[in-house]
This record gives structure tokens, sequence and C-alpha cells, in this order.
């Protein structure tokens, strides 16, 4: 990008309609979303460091939307282990780096994954289909910004928002640790960083309090919220689950655990609502 972003939007596929032309109009500063399918803490700390040391951007404002479920402790994904540019900035030692990588090959190298290996060879020498999910050049997902919520997708995708927390306890320690140097680097940086917890629709709510520790975990995750608050100036926070906090849509998912563009929307606008052009805030 030309210039260089001023603000970045850090997070999973549940922030990519997170649109950085709004953020650019509230805070002045040109905006990039760098979020990635099943980002984790660990890859937010990477791709900062990344973009700060190695590419030598100077931030002055991050966002990172984590949703409870992302807390949990599956192993770290190979799409950061094994990219050279950002496995550098990562506070785990080669062992562990080694370790990870075959315990994810082990669980992934199955049957599918053989059959994936032959499509891919197929469109490889046949040419490939047509993107399913599409990006502008600022990094925000292509789409109908004003198309309805697909309710009928939201109902049938609970099951996959329950495993999210299947077995789950109590957060991972290495992943809130992840989090708190990512907010320690911002705020060594000088750079303002905002967290957003994210919302899960509230169809899938009743069953993720029956059947999972999902109201202990998000509990949890707002204590250490407030804590990394009391030792970091630099860092606000936002509580997006609380739909009532920002005016939003129940209705507006696009599955159990992906807010619409509508919500998106609104929760960019709650959380920089006490934003100032040209202050420190």
């Amino acid at each position: 990008m030309t210039p260089p972003p001023q603000a970045v939007i850090l997070g999973s596929s549940r922030v990519f309609l997170m649109d950085p032309d709004r953020i650019e109009k509230i805070t002045g500063l040109k905006t990039f979303n760098a979020s990635v399918s099943f980002g984790r803490p660990e890859d937010h700390l990477a791709m900062t460091r990344y973009i700060v040391e190695e590419l030598g951007i100077d931030l002055k404002l991050i966002i990172v939307g984590v949703n409870v479920g992302e807390l949990n402790h599956d192993p770290i994904d190979p799409q950061t282990i094994t990219n050279l540019d950002l496995n550098r900035y990562l506070p785990i030692s080669k062992k562990e780096q080694v370790i990870t990588v075959l315990k994810v090959l082990k669980e992934r190298f199955n049957a599918r994954m053989v059959r994936d290996i032959f499509v891919a060879l197929f469109f490889r020498a046949r040419g490939y289909p047509e993107e399913m999910v599409t990006f502008l050049p600022n990094g925000v997902q292509q789409v109908d910004r004003n198309a309805p919520p697909n309710v009928e997708r939201t109902k049938i995708s609970v099951p996959a928002a329950l495993q999210l927390f299947a077995g789950e306890n109590e957060l991972s320690d290495s992943r809130k640790k992840f989090l708190a140097e990512l907010i320690s680097f911002a705020e060594n940086q000088g750079i303002k960083i905002r967290v957003i917890i994210l919302p899960i629709a509230p169809v899938a709510i009743k069953e993720l309090e029956e059947s999972t520790k999902y109201s202990d975990l998000r509990l949890s995750l707002l204590e250490f919220m407030m804590e990394q608050r009391e030792s970091h100036q630099n860092l606000r926070f936002f509580d997006a689950t609380n739909l009532q906090t920002y005016k939003g849509d129940p209705l507006g998912f696009n599955d159990a655990t992906h807010p619409s563009s509508v919500n998106i929307d609104r929760i960019t606008d709650a959380l920089l609502s006490d934003y100032t052009l040209g202050t420190t805030h």
C-alpha cells in the first residue's frame, strides 16, 4: 500500500469485513485489513512484529478482533510456523516449532489431505476455479454490504461454534501470553491498540451455555483484558459480545461466529466513538 498504512486490523476471518475506509474516515489514518483465516494471538504478534521491524512501517493504531474460542488449546497453525518471514517473530523455541508441526501433520495427514493434494495438482494442470473469497487492495473482503444476513446458515452452523469450545475448561495460557506480548510490544513502540471481543450469534448462545464453558471462558477473557488495561495505557478494549452496547442486530451474522457487515460496521463505530482526529487516543 502506498503510502504505507498507519493502522492495521488483525484477527481471523471474523473481521474480514471490517472496513479500512470506514476506520480511515473516523481516525484519519490510512488503514489495511491484515486479518487471516484461522488467525490466533500468535499470528497477530508475529505479523505485527514483521510489519514494524521488518517492513519498517510506522503504525499508529492496531485493531485486534478476538473471538473467545480463538484462545483455545488448538496447536499453532503451520501457516505461521512454516512462514519464514513470520516464524522468527514467534516467541517459541525451534524445538517447539518442530513438535507443533509434527503434531499438526499427524492430525491432518489423512484421506482428506491426500484427496486435497490430488485436487490441487489437477487444478494446477487444468486451471484454477475462480476464487470463492476475494479481497480489495486495502485487505477487506469484497462482498455486497447491503445483502441481508444469512439466517439459515447461521442456524445450521451452530455445531461448528460448539466445536470451538469442545473440551475447553479454561483459556490457553500460551495464547493469553501471546496476546499480552502483542499489547506490550505495541506500548513499547508507542502504538495504540484496541482489542474487540467479538460476538457470537444469539441463536448459538443458549446451546453454548448449556453444552460448553463458554460463559466462564468469556468472563475469564474479560478479566484478563481488564488486567491488561490496568497496566497498559495504550490499550482499550471493547466487549462486543453484548449487542446492546452498540445496537447490534441479533440477526446480523453470516454464520454462528461471523458477524455480518452490518454488525461489524456498528462495532467499528462504537470502538472508535471516542477517537478524535489528531489526538493520541
